[in-house]
């Protein structure tokens, strides 16, 4: 069925600045970013972390998508550069506790790298688990509005860990590979993130 509440968001776009993004895949992570806060409802609000086994915060945390909001994170993300290990859990941990704080707005992180974890859980599985667990504790009282969708940059991604994030939080997982525009992957991207996701399936057999 298509979605038809109108409700707003809370985006939380981690930038994976780990060492495995150094070089021009960060640099589509950073365009990507822009031209998603570019494309945004005026109405959501977002904030950009870089992150590698830990996070920095755009300024002002969340702020309602617009063209100051767009200098704003240009300002910040042209101060960052790819080194570290990746902290993929860690990550998302800090995302969910950045946007789950409204009763009133559905909660939105958007995963921007190639999956390679080098610190903490690095085994899809666990990844997997400790991101359901934190995604349901975000969700307490607000069940079902956090979302986490994973935006493969490069071909050689690591589609299994991407994968469990977005399985682990209701989300999909969004292949940006070179050559493809980015107004059109970031609009890809934003739309994975709005409407209703089918959580928990079960079927029935006679």
């Amino acid at each position: 069925p298509r979605w038809t509440d109108a409700r707003s968001r809370d985006y939380a776009l981690v930038i994976d600045a780990s060492r495995s993004m150094v070089g021009e895949r960060f640099a589509r992570a950073r365009r990507l970013a822009i031209a998603m806060v570019t494309e945004m409802d005026p109405r959501d609000r977002v904030a950009v972390l870089a992150c590698d086994t830990s996070c920095r915060t755009s300024p002002g945390g969340l702020r309602f998508a617009g063209a100051e909001t767009v200098r704003s994170i240009e300002a910040f993300l042209a101060t960052e550069e790819a080194h570290g290990a990746s902290d993929l859990v860690a990550q998302v941990r800090e995302a969910t506790a950045l946007v789950a704080g409204s009763r009133e707005r559905d909660a939105r992180v958007v995963y921007l790298g190639d999956g390679a974890a080098t610190a903490g859980w690095r085994a899809p599985d666990a990844i997997e688990s400790e991101v359901t667990e934190a995604v349901s504790a975000s969700s307490t009282g607000n069940a079902g509005r956090t979302t986490v969708t994973a935006v493969a940059l490069g071909n050689d991604a690591d589609t299994q860990v991407l994968g469990a994030l977005a399985r682990a939080g209701g989300g999909a997982v969004v292949p940006f590979a070179p050559g493809e525009a980015v107004g059109s992957s970031a609009l890809a991207v934003l739309e994975a993130t709005y409407g209703v996701t089918l959580r928990d399936p079960r079927i029935e057999l006679p």
